[in-house]
Order: C-alpha cells, then sequence, then structure tokens
C-alpha cells in the first residue's frame, strides 16, 4: 500500500467520524434547546 492511498483511506475515516461527532452534539444542542425551552 503506497501512502498516498493509506493517506486518502485515513481522511475518509476521519471525515466520517467528524461527521458522526458532529451530528450528535447537533442532536444533544437540539434536545438542550427543547427541554430549556419548556
Amino acid at each position: 500500500m503506497n501512502p498516498k492511498d493509506n493517506l486518502k483511506s485515513l481522511l475518509r475515516i476521519c471525515t466520517i467520524f467528524g461527521a458522526i461527532w458532529l451530528g450528535g452534539v447537533i442532536l444533544i444542542a437540539i434536545l438542550v434547546a427543547l427541554a430549556g425551552g419548556r
């Protein structure tokens, strides 16, 4: 496996984890806003 392919797959993994993390943060923020609004 050459380094460029390795970097590309690493970047894809980071992007996926980043998207999941961001989605979780947004979901928590919405839940907190809903809970605080009541």
